[in-house]
């Protein structure tokens, strides 16, 4: 943990403190949160995080009032693992402060992308006990979290289990869920992935009537 008092009165100092603060405060949280996979239904997450007592304190929550969205658009279009790469890649040869910045933009999504595929393997453990549809359905969570863990989501199932992991994190980092966390447009954003879904159903289904006449 980075400790912002160590920076001295130096204020790009305390800006590059803080951002590893914050980062860490996130993996912190994520590492200390245990997969929660549903009874029911397909959306895999919990609602609050499992806050460590010395990072929360490090942490001025006034800097989020979660009255904004969130860049669902760059989310959905790269996945945590691209943004995560994304990052990594551009923050070769800037000043030391914006590598900085993007550095911990970097673990965070790294984290977010270790977070999920926590979801798939506890899914996974839990189908071997289950039986029917039951193990059918844990089976569709765990493979949505796989591809979300390494991939930018590809269908609609994948786009609204991404962002309801984001939210829940972006929401629960206090260690109770805020449901004031705003979601934007998110029909907009949601919208191209559910109008792929339906063309390619619609070309599967043509494709069967083909094959049958």
């Amino acid at each position: 943990m980075v400790d912002t008092q160590d920076a001295g009165k130096d204020p790009v100092q305390k800006r590059m403190a803080l951002a590893k603060t914050l980062a860490q405060h996130l993996v912190d949280t994520l590492s200390a949160t245990e997969p929660v996979i549903p009874a029911e239904g397909m959306l895999a997450g919990p609602l609050r995080g499992t806050v460590a007592p010395e990072s929360s304190s490090q942490v001025d929550w006034s800097a989020d009032n979660l009255h904004f969205p969130m860049d669902v658009g760059n989310l959905l279009r790269l996945g945590p693992a691209g943004i995560a790469r994304l990052s990594t890649a551009n923050a070769k040869g800037l000043p030391a402060e914006q590598a900085n910045y993007l550095c911990s933009i970097a673990a965070t999504y790294e984290a977010i992308g270790e977070f999920i595929l926590a979801h798939a393997e506890t899914a996974e453990r839990q189908a071997t006990d289950a039986t029917s549809a039951e193990r059918r359905r844990l089976e569709a969570i765990a493979a949505n979290c796989r591809v979300l863990s390494a991939e930018a989501p590809e269908t609609f199932a994948h786009a609204v289990q991404l962002f309801w992991f984001v939210h829940c994190i972006r929401g629960g980092l206090r260690g109770e869920y805020n449901v004031s966390s705003t979601i934007g447009r998110l029909d907009q954003h949601l919208f191209p992935f559910c109008k792929a879904d339906r063309t390619r159903k619609g070309t599967t289904q043509q494709t069967r009537c083909r094959t049958l006449s």
